[in-house]
């Protein structure tokens, strides 16, 4: 799945670079399609905003029929074939002017190096795909700005498909334990007509921003519920349940 690399990236970006014509680079400039296309729902559509101008979408690959198949799939995508590590390379396909560099080939250490890379040439924001949490440790030493674990983002998808309240991750902090989701709150919600402060949240819950009519906040203690807001909220990942019970449920039940 791409959707926890994407949903983590939510940033402003005309010129994307994508390293690596994989399977993850295939479903990744579907999914940047279409933000383009649709406004998105929650934090994406507020962001959506400041989002502007056509996006530039280029994918280098060292493989020919690899950046081949890309270029089939996608015309409208600018694709090159070379070795990223070699001299000059990055710069030719324009890394240093890139708003987002997104490192998503079969190696992981190469990923990491990568981006690395992108980023001191001056890339806005650069982001490696790892296939696991090992590197999670050293990215506070990193000038790379995001790691993007294919596991943890599996692992996010499936919580996705069993947690209810419209529950829905937006960023994981592994060493942490914690986590930034959204919930938009269904219209038959029990916190639906209530004020947030008599809503029975999770001691050390923090409540980040509320969207309602397409503008976003901080909301205050005495702000009313009303069905079809989005809620942000940073919290522990072992607090996730007692947020659906606040949030889920229908009246009566």
């Amino acid at each position: 799945t791409v959707a926890g690399p994407v949903d983590a990236l939510k940033i402003a970006a005309r010129k994307v670079l994508i390293v690596g014509a994989t399977d993850i680079c295939k479903r990744l400039i579907e999914k940047l399609h279409q933000r383009e296309r649709v406004v998105g729902r929650g934090l994406g559509k507020a962001l959506e905003k400041v989002y502007r101008g056509r996006q530039q979408i280029s994918v280098l690959d060292v493989c020919r029929d690899d950046a081949k198949s890309i270029a089939k799939t996608f015309p409208g995508v600018d694709v090159s074939y070379g070795d990223s590590s070699e001299d000059g390379v990055l710069e030719q396909v324009g890394a240093a002017k890139a708003d987002l560099v997104v490192c998503v080939t079969e190696s992981q250490s190469f990923n990491v190096l990568t981006a690395q890379l992108a980023k001191i040439l001056g890339a806005r924001k650069s982001v490696a795909v790892t296939q696991n949490d090992r590197y999670m440790s050293v990215l506070p030493t990193l000038e790379v700005d995001a790691l993007v674990s294919v596991k943890s983002a599996v692992s996010a998808a499936v919580l996705e498909l069993v947690r209810t309240a419209h529950i829905r991750t937006l960023y994981m902090f592994h060493e942490a334990e914690a986590e930034v989701v959204e919930l938009e709150l269904a219209p038959q919600s029990l916190a639906v007509g209530k004020k947030l402060m008599d809503l029975d949240l999770p001691k050390g819950v923090l409540v980040a921003f509320i969207i309602r009519g397409g503008a976003i906040s901080v909301p205050s203690g005495s702000a009313l519920m009303h069905g079809g807001d989005v809620l942000g909220f940073v919290l522990a990942k072992a607090d996730i349940p007692a947020l659906e019970r606040v949030f889920g449920g229908r009246r009566g039940d």
